[in-house]
């Protein structure tokens, strides 16, 4: 099974491939297949604090094009949010005093100027199970993080898994596929393995 991960934490925080976390709940670990680098300049989430004074001048860029204004003395990061509402890029969203940007799909370029400033960036990757099998990963599942990276703060799933199967060796096909053939041994193939295994002198 794989699933697309977004990786959550500080700006330039180096992830190297095969970092593990673990799927609350089943205990199934899965692993990143590549490296990644959380950056603004390519990332599905942006969370982002007002840090300038009331009145202070702000900007939030997406692929879509650039916001700006000044911060209110109420609520800013709401009015922002309101402002970007038509954002065909980003979902614009407020949660614990912070303006969380979401890209609808996949990594793009975010940045944000003025009196505003990044809390954390996220970034998605490729995770695979290291269990195969059709393990199931539903949509916003809970993640522990195995192998701890200074600067990497979470992981969030945005979308559900995709299942995996089974796999078996070379050696438990061929078995199997000839135990399936015993089943009938009235038949020619039965027949014909039967005199070669059986038959001295016969190959």
């Amino acid at each position: 099974s794989r699933v697309a991960v977004v990786c959550v934490g500080d700006v330039g925080t180096v992830l190297a491939a095969d970092r593990q976390i673990r799927l609350s709940g089943s205990n199934l670990v899965f692993a990143s297949t590549g490296n990644v680098t959380l950056q603004q300049s390519s990332c599905r989430r942006l969370v982002v604090e007002a840090t300038g004074s009331t009145g202070a001048a702000w900007s939030v860029t997406t692929p879509e094009q650039t916001y700006s204004g000044t911060l209110a003395a109420t609520d800013p990061l709401d009015a922002i949010a309101t402002l970007m509402s038509a954002d065909t890029y980003v979902d614009a969203v407020v949660l614990d005093d912070q303006l969380v940007l979401t890209s609808v799909d996949d990594n793009i370029a975010m940045s944000v100027s003025g009196g505003l400033n990044i809390a954390s960036v996220g970034v998605e990757t490729e995770f695979v199970c290291t269990q195969t099998g059709a393990n199931i990963v539903d949509i916003d599942s809970s993640w522990s993080i195995s192998t701890p990276v200074s600067g990497w703060d979470s992981a969030i799933n945005l979308s559900a898994g995709i299942l995996g199967r089974l796999v078996e060796t070379d050696e438990e096909y061929r078995v199997r596929i000839y135990k399936s053939y015993r089943v009938g041994r009235g038949t020619d193939f039965a027949i014909e393995q039967y005199i070669l295994n059986n038959a001295a002198g016969v190959t």
